[in-house]
């Protein structure tokens, strides 16, 4: 049986925990209400070096 974990709000938060989570094999399925954002200035990327997701 696959554990199978849903997550609300794409957010930093949501989306650290959803990396954490499938790097342990788990199926997450991710929702946000927000429209996404394509324009780059009002959007943001995170940098993270293998030695910060151990």
């Amino acid at each position: 049986m696959t554990l199978r974990v849903l997550i609300a709000g794409a957010g930093l938060g949501g989306l650290t925990l959803a990396h954490g989570l499938r790097a342990c094999g788990i199926h997450v399925t991710l929702f946000e209400r927000a429209q996404p954002q394509p324009d780059p200035a009002t959007s943001f990327r995170i940098h993270l070096d293998p030695n910060g997701c151990r």
